[in-house]
């Protein structure tokens, strides 16, 4: 089976290398979830179902636009010059009937989490959003079996709890596993790699650009990094209306 997310669509693939049949993903919101990668790889269960991580919503995320205020946040909702936006500590594990597209939650998966939000000055502008991932999270991962049984194995004990092909739940032993001391060095190791890849996806997001506010008159200061040599260069840009705005 392939996953389009581009047209929200699921097609099966036949012995031959032809598409034997086309249908709409279960819901268009969690195509992306389909894909499998940090998600997990969705499988069929032993009745059939669909089984996949199911998307958080909209919860959590960091959107800093609105109609109205564009990068403002009412100064009720700052604490500290901090706007903290909450991500959920875990998600939901379902199984879609795709004849009559019936969704039942099978359980919930502890994910990864980390402390998000905006960093506002006295008038509720946003200036930078901060993010302070957890180099050592303790997340919960799942499987679908060969024989349609659902696995899922905890991260705080790596004890499994299975779903069996007649549908009941048994907990099964924990997975012995050897403990590894975590010394400074290896904390310091984590922790600079945690920042590396956290910049990275900044990078990958913004083209390699950081924005930085300058409090002269209505202007701030753009800071550009090029892509061939990898330099830092500033230029002037013009501020819309507020400093926390972005600027074209």
């Amino acid at each position: 089976m392939f996953i389009d997310v581009s047209s929200l669509s699921m097609l099966v693939i036949g012995p031959t290398g032809t598409i034997a049949r086309v249908m709409a993903v279960p819901h268009p919101d969690e195509a992306q979830q389909l894909l499998g990668d940090a998600f997990g790889l969705p499988g069929f269960d032993a009745p059939g179902r669909l089984v996949y991580h199911a998307a958080n919503g909209m919860e959590g995320n960091l959107v800093a636009c609105c109609v109205e205020h564009p990068g403002h946040f009412p100064l009720s909702e700052v604490k500290n010059g901090f706007r903290d936006v909450p991500k959920p500590d875990s998600g939901l594990l379902v199984a879609v009937d795709l004849a009559n597209r019936a969704t039942d939650t099978l359980a919930r998966i502890k994910v990864s989490v980390q402390k998000q939000g905006f960093r506002v000055d006295d008038r509720g502008y946003v200036i930078s959003i901060e993010r302070v991932p957890v180099p050592l999270p303790v997340v919960d991962s799942w499987a679908v079996m060969a024989d349609g049984s659902v696995a899922i194995i905890r991260g705080s004990d790596f004890h499994l709890d299975v779903l069996g092909p007649e549908g009941h739940w048994a907990a099964r032993p924990k997975i012995p596993f050897a403990w590894s001391r975590l010394d400074d060095a290896r904390k310091t190791a984590l922790i600079d790699s945690a920042v590396h890849d956290e910049q990275l996806v900044v990078d990958q997001a913004t083209g390699g650009r950081s924005y930085e506010r300058a409090g002269i008159g209505n202007r701030i200061w753009l800071r550009t990094r090029c892509r061939r040599s990898r330099r830092w260069r500033w230029r002037a840009c013009r501020h819309p209306d507020s400093l926390g705005r972005h600027a074209p």
